[in-house]
């Protein structure tokens, strides 16, 4: 029987291991497709055991050399004559993009959070201040359960309030670092 290569399998087919594998059970005789299972099933186990490594380094008074990538397969090392390895990242490289984008995001969440705070401290003082002048103990009570007493005391610190030097310790913008008594 005289096939077509062109009315076989399309260049996309090609490219799917399913549809090439269908298409070759499709074309094959039955032994024969068998066979070729069981050779694909010895190469991926084969592949499967290989590992990919990127050799660096800078011999003492030499020329830094370029990386080589290689393939080891016990129990040689085979350089990646294909090209494979070209386009793989180092893991170092991996983690380093991977710290700086995390590093932005913690940065990014860490003002949210921030900023609620200062809203939380913004909106207590509001409500007591219908109720008179705003103390520190005040706010504390306020917080109670909700906040220890030093977390309110970091919350109004950062909100740039701070604390009268007499009792009843009202509530005054910051104007200089002093410490909130209290």
């Amino acid at each position: 029987m005289a096939l077509n290569p062109d009315n076989v399998l399309s260049q996309d087919d090609a490219c799917s291991a399913v549809r090439t594998l269908a298409a070759c059970e499709r074309l094959l005789a039955p032994f024969e497709y068998a066979a070729l299972l069981k050779q694909i099933e010895v190469a991926r186990a084969r592949l499967a055991k290989r590992t990919a490594w990127r050799i660096e380094g800078t011999l003492r008074e030499f020329e830094r050399f370029a990386p080589v990538n290689v393939w080891f397969d016990y129990p040689v090392h085979v350089a990646d004559r294909a090209g494979v390895l070209g386009d793989v990242r180092p893991e170092d490289e991996y983690q380093r993009q991977k710290r700086e984008r995390g590093a932005a995001s913690n940065q990014a969440r860490a003002r949210d959070r921030a900023q609620e705070r200062v809203a939380k401290i913004e909106n207590a003082i509001q409500l007591l201040g219908g109720l008179g002048a705003v103390t520190t103990p005040a706010l504390y009570q306020y917080f109670q359960g909700t906040a220890s007493k030093q977390t309110v005391k970091g919350w109004l610190r950062e909100a740039g309030y701070r604390g009268g030097a007499k009792p009843p310790y009202l509530l005054e913008a910051a104007e200089s670092g002093e410490d909130m008594k209290g």
